[in-house]
């Protein structure tokens, strides 16, 4: 090998290894620790963020993962399948069409009900959220916001909010609007015996109730998971005894 090709083979190899350290310290630059992560729908954000910094982008992640979800789905067979067994509406077949019916009207009716909740909670600015981070109410001084520490206040405020805004002093319509939404669109094809206002009103009314159980879930459930943790925990360590002897007097 000549020398001009081992030189062209050094110049080379130095202005790779020149070129891969600006890279790597543009990179470092970049991504500067004292700028902090942007929200996101990451858990961490969506949990966390105050009603303020919740914008657009999680309101559509939340709102999108009320509809293409597997609880959806579960959901919508298993009161599907409650009301194919009841046989109710009778104008529809038993079997796989008239489950298919029943599953299509649940899953389409929750589809409704997390669309309009989600709409008129972007228009009236409401916190979508079943429940809302405990640090923004900790800050906010108006009556009834804070955090109660008694099983009765914490029971009352869950289920408070979902009709009225406490921090904010203003009624909370989206849920209500959302269920009455998904009550009244099963008239559009539902069989005579089921297309009046009293059986529209029974299917709005479940679908808030739907809303109820969900509040009042998120606020003890910590509470229930550690219950049962407690009730249910494995691979507890085992202590010595005084009288037990250990591996190594037996030996």
């Amino acid at each position: 090998m000549s020398f001009s090709a081992c030189q062209s083979k050094r110049i080379a190899l130095l202005s790779i290894f020149c070129i891969s350290t600006l890279w790597a310290q543009s990179k470092v630059s970049s991504d500067d620790p004292s700028d902090p992560p942007k929200p996101s729908c990451d858990s961490y954000s969506m949990q966390t963020l105050p009603r303020d910094g919740f914008g657009f982008k999680q309101r559509t992640c939340l709102w999108g993962s009320q509809l293409f979800t597997f609880n959806a789905l579960f959901g919508a067979s298993f009161f599907g399948a409650i009301s194919e067994w009841r046989h109710k509406p009778p104008e529809w077949p038993q079997g796989m069409d008239g489950f298919g019916r029943q599953m299509g009207t649940r899953y389409t009716q929750g589809m409704v009900k997390s669309t309009a909740t989600f709409l008129a909670a972007t228009i009236t600015r409401e916190d979508p959220r079943p429940k809302p981070p405990p640090f923004a109410q900790i800050n906010n001084q108006r009556f009834g916001c804070q955090p109660p520490t008694s099983i009765k206040g914490r029971l009352g405020q869950s289920l408070l909010r979902v009709v009225w805004d406490a921090c904010d002093g203003r009624p909370a319509p989206a849920r209500l609007m959302g269920s009455f939404a998904s009550g009244f669109v099963g008239l559009a094809w539902a069989p005579p015996s089921q297309n009046n206002i009293s059986n529209a009103l029974i299917s709005s009314g479940t679908a808030f109730a739907g809303y109820i159980g969900d509040s009042v879930f998120s606020e003890f459930q910590n509470d229930i998971f550690g219950l049962l943790g407690k009730m249910f925990a494995t691979g507890k360590p085992h202590t010595e005894t005084a009288n037990a002897p250990s591996a190594a007097n037996q030996k």
